[in-house]
């Protein structure tokens, strides 16, 4: 393993055991595929509550990796002819709108997957435990505002997924749960693959955790609500199921067993760059439904989940044939996984993208970067502190506010000229990219990872 010299398949789970511990991670499954053979390995509890043991078989919340198998469930539509990517949501939608009549009418199903519609939306509402939730989710966004014209730009967007999520219930004439189970989980033989939470109770399930200076505790809150669930609100996994569902896509759209999920050219488009992504991003573009990665000239694709304090992570070789799947409740899961990632994919010969580092002798004008920056649902505060800068970032979000409540102000180091890290303690620091100068040369918006936000 970098850093030591020993080889990742030397004791899995002890290996595991170990950096988990390191991290602070609660608890943590991994899942490994490369020379044609699955390697798992489980640490460290489920629950501080009730203190069960992770397993290799336990269910952890996979949150926004959810969206590459929404978008696989709409690719299946695309093959039999039921849904054009490029149609105006409003075919399938009649009554579908947003805060702008005119983007209403001109946002496409494409733009949905590959984050380029622009509407501000981390949009997460329990509506309702009917099977109606997701349409009444899709009705409560009417009020949602534009980041930018559709098309035009990336917002990352996790309303555009619910809408997605509809779109593919009213052309099924089902609900998004039932259409998952039997496109999704029946098709790669992986029943532990759920949306609804109370299927939870049959199986072993990771609850995030809170890890800070007082100890470990189990937030009051689980999950996201359940009517975002097309969009990652919900759906939970073992570590080997999205090795499962990747391997389906590194098989052309063939399963293990032989059956076919994809056409080859579905699985294709999905991979092909969309949009590109700001410079505070992992990644390169968004595809439909995946992040597309370049590592030293090696191309990855893959994503990542950020949920209730649980962190998910899948990252696939197509030249190397290989798969990496961690799922973690807590702690820095962050540092967890770009550890363990860049010994797997290092022994594989590829060089994971190193974190961003500050930069030296970077002079900074604080003016053009000072202000209040707001998207749906979060402020964020740039001030200056001793010539420097700092920011502070406040959920407004009904559903978030509790969880997260501030964070900040921490400070922000020059990474570049319109780069910084916000050093949030703890954890490996958040790259923020402002953009948008005026003539002034002063910032109108920035990017947190990637979150688009415009000054007020």
């Amino acid at each position: 393993m970098t850093g030591d010299g020993q080889d990742l398949t030397w004791a899995l789970g002890e290996r595991l055991r170990a950096l988990a511990s390191k991290y602070r991670v609660p608890g943590a499954s991994l899942a490994l595929y490369a020379n044609g053979a699955l390697r798992e390995a489980a640490a460290g509890i489920l629950n501080v509550d009730t203190g069960v043991e992770a397993t290799t078989d336990s269910l952890f919340h996979i949150a926004s990796i959810t969206k590459p198998v929404t978008t696989t469930i709409a690719m299946q539509l695309v093959d039999e002819g039921k849904l054009d990517l490029d149609a105006p949501v409003q075919r399938y939608l009649p009554d579908f709108r947003v805060a702008s009549a005119e983007a209403s009418a001109r946002i496409t199903v494409r733009q949905l997957l590959s984050h380029a519609s622009g509407i501000d939306g981390d949009l997460f509402l329990e509506t309702t435990r009917g099977e109606d939730r997701v349409a009444k989710l899709v009705e409560a966004g009417h009020v949602l505002t534009q980041l930018h014209e559709p098309g035009r730009g990336f917002s990352y967007c996790n309303h555009g997924f619910s809408i997605a999520g509809r779109v593919l219930e009213v052309i099924e004439g089902r609900d998004f749960d039932t259409i998952w189970r039997e496109r999704i989980s029946a098709k790669l033989n992986t029943p532990t693959l759920l949306t609804l939470t109370r299927e939870a109770l049959r199986h072993r399930v990771a609850v995030g955790h809170i890890v800070g200076k007082s100890g470990i505790a189990v937030p009051k809150q689980i999950f996201l609500g359940t009517s975002a669930g097309p969009a990652g609100a919900t759906a939970m996994a073992r570590a080997r199921d999205l090795v499962s569902f990747a391997l389906m896509h590194l098989n052309d759209g063939v399963t293990k067993e032989g059956g076919r999920v994809l056409s080859e050219g579905a699985v294709q488009a999905m991979r092909e760059p969309q949009n590109p992504l700001p410079p505070s991003a992992a990644a390169h573009h968004f595809g439909l439904g995946w992040m597309l990665f370049d590592w030293d000239g090696h191309a990855l694709f893959g994503h990542d989940g950020l949920s209730v304090f649980q962190r998910s992570y899948l990252r696939i070789s197509p030249d190397k044939r290989a798969v990496f799947s961690l799922l973690t409740n807590g702690g820095d899961g962050a540092g967890l996984f770009r550890e363990l990632a860049a010994a797997f994919f290092g022994a594989e010969g590829m060089t994971m993208t190193p974190v961003m580092q500050a930069a030296k002798d970077v002079r900074v004008d604080v003016s053009r970067f000072v202000g209040t920056y707001a998207r749906f649902g979060s402020t964020t505060t740039v001030g200056e502190k001793d010539g420097g800068l700092t920011m502070t970032s406040a959920w407004t979000a009904d559903w978030a506010r509790e969880l997260y409540g501030v964070q900040g102000p921490f400070a922000l180091e020059a990474a570049g000229n319109d780069l910084f890290l916000w050093r949030v303690p703890a954890a490996e620091p958040v790259v923020i990219a402002f953009v948008n100068p005026d003539r002034d040369g002063r910032f109108q918006s920035l990017y947190s990872g990637v979150r688009l936000s415009h000054r007020q």
